[in-house]
């Protein structure tokens, strides 16, 4: 169990932007504002995928972790790029 702790603190921190991850320590969870993603969890990040891919919730969950991982990244990075646009007049600055 405890290599499977460290293995997925790893990744998680290999993510870290994706799961807004603080280096906190004393981050305790419960704490603040009940989020939508936080409420469904890996539903809310599976039905993300889904649409993105146009894919079954069973093919998504076929994939490779590196790939779903990748396209949230993607799905995240993309959607950061819309609100700053938003916020510069509509011009996606590339």
């Amino acid at each position: 169990m405890l290599f499977f702790y460290t293995l997925m603190s790893k990744f998680n921190k290999g993510y870290r932007n994706l799961f807004c991850i603080s280096d906190k320590e004393d981050d305790e969870e419960g704490e603040g504002e009940v989020t939508f993603s936080s409420k469904w969890g890996w539903i809310y990040y599976i039905d993300i995928i889904s649409e993105l891919t146009k894919n079954s919730w069973d093919k998504v969950f076929e994939m490779g972790i590196y790939e779903f991982f990748n396209l949230l990244a993607y799905r995240k990075d993309k959607q950061n790029e819309i609100e700053k646009a938003k916020n510069n007049n509509g011009k996606i600055v590339y």
